[in-house]
């Protein structure tokens, strides 16, 4: 009984359900009805005709945080296409957004991409973690180079819960193997048209023609009959007059030909590359842009690029540019931004760190909050981001005295998907001037950013060690980024990196080297399997420090991470676990233990279902442990920070333990809020 729907009609007082659907097959009160999905007029839904309007929203803008090309949502109608690129916290944006963008009214997703530096895993970042927790319950048309095509096969695998629902089509080669293009096309709607080269690329999307009004006054004066004929004129058809001897032209009854809406994105990563781009402007012939959207490399915006804006077929558009030389960088995490700064204080924290630019009356700045409507070939720009413009800070966060023991900076504490609070698990521990990372989730590089500024490039060149807990996608989504980062930090120099993670995630990262330009990286990254770091077999850093892992309750392949200093003692982090005793043994006396309390006391039950814990079950652990100060973390997105279920201070004192927020550093015997964790 496939695609039935059931309805039970009750009476109601003083009125007659049935005389008000007006069906005469519902002749009974109490009667259950089965209406057919298709067919049926009462409930069938009309389909929305095309208006020949463009909505176009700027999901998100290039930024510090941010370097790929821009993800802009298209609306036509009741018909949404997405067209860019989806880097990292991409659902964060989808679910702070005012719109909607995803869901039912979603019909494609098209990736145009380009550029010396253009990689596809920073462009797919977000991706995995979208199409996860949207509510799309269709499968996506993806539309993509062919590199990350082959990147999105890898990685089917690796997401936990259901198999990702999206239906990849590969840009097809045109002149050569690095030269792509694709077209789209709905029938009575648009057209979208895309090419790819390696220093240039552009997408092209216009919709359909549309007829004129209908004059119904003129159609009845000349005899149209009314009903179907009225239709069969509006598709360019003559019908026959009500006489049965004239015939009526839809011309006679018609308004001028609302020509077609236009708009065109163009890609360029060289100036050498304007050439190319202007033999492309001189094949538009009729139907000219209205609107035309500039994704540049860094470098590329200038003079001879402004010069070539003023070509004739691109003059009387309206341009809407993006590049880093323009960009204001604004924060994704704004609540937690003056989350640690006193109220006094917080009107001098700037919301974007850039200067501002001067730019011609038909040229913006493509950025966030920007909305274009595009209807009788004319452009409408309306920005709703009214945040004053700052100045761009030179440094954040100073690194930490090497005098001092463990300094764990607290870089994500969400748990599943990340918040407007906080972001993923990520914590950065800095013992001797030894940086080790503890999970990586989506956005961790972005959180690096906020905490370090221009300070991160020391900190990278002092990363050591790297570990994964298990291949929960809000543990490990953010590693590639890291790893392109600290390969750009560290060009040259004669260091290596220790991945210590599950045997999985080796192998996935050698699967996709070739597509994320990861390949000559790979040779300077030393992978060791979580299993095989134990008690007894301890991987060293240096003389005074090692570390070595304890299996967890969690998952396959899942691990806690004990770092053992001779001078510090030990710092435990347990990641995702049941409450696991053999933790409480081998960490004995732990100077810190980061664990895990995704869920509150009244959800145990949950938390066993899950293979987590809750705060309470922490505190046992710490109690067990005798561990000298307890960080709770990586909470549910259901807790909310102000109103904490308390948990039996019985069991581990309240002194002791910390709700860690995001930009938090905790020192060794000091707790405190990291005072610039958020100017930025």
């Amino acid at each position: 009984m496939k695609n039935l729907i059931y309805f039970k009609l009750f009476p109601l007082r003083g009125k007659n359900p049935i005389t008000k659907l007006g069906h005469p097959l519902l002749n009974k009160l109490g009667t259950t009805v089965q209406l057919r999905r298709a067919g049926q007029q009462m409930v069938r839904r009309k389909e929305k005709r095309n208006t020949n309007r463009i909505s176009l929203n700027v999901i998100s803008s290039v930024a510090a945080d941010n370097m790929i090309a821009p993800l802009l949502c298209v609306t036509l109608d009741d018909r949404k296409y997405l067209i860019g690129n989806m880097g990292e916290l991409m659902q964060l944006k989808f679910r702070n957004h005012p719109l909607n963008y995803g869901g039912k009214l979603l019909r494609s997703f098209m990736m145009p991409g380009s550029g010396r530096t253009y990689n596809p895993w920073s462009a797919t970042a977000g991706l995995l973690g979208y199409v996860q927790s949207s509510e799309i319950d269709t499968v996506l048309d993806l539309h993509a180079p062919s590199r990350i095509a082959s990147l999105i096969a890898n990685s089917r695998n690796l997401t936990s819960g259901s198999s990702l629902k999206l239906n990849v089509i590969p840009f097809q080669n045109k002149l050569s193997e690095d030269h792509e293009s694709f077209e789209f096309r709905e029938k009575d709607f648009c057209t979208i048209q895309g090419e790819m080269s390696p220093s240039w690329s552009y997408l092209s999307f216009m919709t359909v023609p549309m007829h004129g009004t209908f004059n119904s006054e003129k159609a009845k004066l000349l005899g149209v009959p009314f009903g179907k004929a009225n239709g069969l004129l509006c598709q360019g058809k003559s019908v026959l007059a009500s006489d049965n001897k004239t015939w009526v032209r839809p011309e006679e009854v018609l308004g001028p030909t609302r020509p077609a809406q236009k708009f065109v994105i163009i890609g360029c990563s060289s100036p050498s590359a304007l050439e190319n781009l202007i033999n492309y402007a001189n094949t538009w012939e009729h139907e000219l842009p209205s609107c035309i959207i500039h994704v540049l490399d860094k470098g590329v915006w200038g003079n001879e690029y402004a010069k070539f804006m003023k070509h004739p077929k691109l003059r009387n558009s309206t341009h809407l540019i993006s590049c880093i030389e323009l960009a204001k960088d604004s924060l994704i995490f704004r609540r937690n931004r003056s989350a640690n700064v006193l109220p006094s204080c917080r009107g001098f924290l700037s919301t974007h760190l850039s200067s501002v630019h001067s730019l011609s009356e038909n040229v913006f700045e493509l950025e966030e909050g920007l909305s274009v409507e595009i209807s009788d070939q004319k452009c409408f720009v309306k920005n709703e981001n009214t945040e004053n413009v700052g100045v761009k800070t030179h440094s954040f966060n100073e690194l930490p005295s090497p005098s001092v023991g463990y300094v764990v900076d607290i870089l994500g504490t969400s748990a599943t998907s990340p918040t407007l609070y906080r972001s993923l698990s990520c914590y950065l521990v800095n013992v001797d001037n030894c940086f080790i990372l503890l999970d990586c989730g989506e956005g961790s590089y972005s959180q690096l950013i906020r905490q370090y500024g221009t300070n991160l490039d020391s900190v990278l060149k002092q990363l050591r060690l790297i570990f994964i807990s298990h291949m929960h996608a809000d543990h490990w989504l953010g590693l590639v980024n890291i790893l392109l980062a600290w390969n750009e930090s560290t060009r040259g120099a004669d260091t290596t990196l220790t991945v210590v993670c599950p045997k999985s995630l080796r192998f996935w990262v050698s699967r996709i080297c070739d597509s994320t330009k990861l390949s000559h990286i790979v040779e300077r990254i030393r992978f060791v399997n979580a299993s095989t770091v134990h008690a007894g077999n301890e991987y060293s850093l240096s003389q005074s420090l090692s570390l070595y892992t304890v299996p967890s309750i969690h998952i396959y392949d899942s691990h806690s991470v004990i770092l053992s200093h001779k001078s510090n003692g030990n710092l435990v982090y347990s990641s995702d676990t049941r409450p696991n005793m053999r933790l409480a043994k081998a960490g004995k006396n732990a100077a810190v233990l980061l664990h895990e309390a995704t869920f509150e006391d009244d959800l145990h039950e949950e938390a066993v279902n899950r293979f987590h814990s809750t705060v309470s079950e922490a505190l046992m652990v710490a109690k067990r442990m005798q561990a000298q100060k307890l960080i709770l973390t990586h909470f549910s997105t259901r807790s909310i920070d102000t109103s904490f279920t308390a948990p039996n201070w019985s069991i581990y004192p309240k002194h002791k333990t910390i709700y860690a927020r995001d930009g938090m550093r905790w020192t060794q015997s000091i707790c405190q809020p990291n005072k610039n964790a958020h100017k930025s």
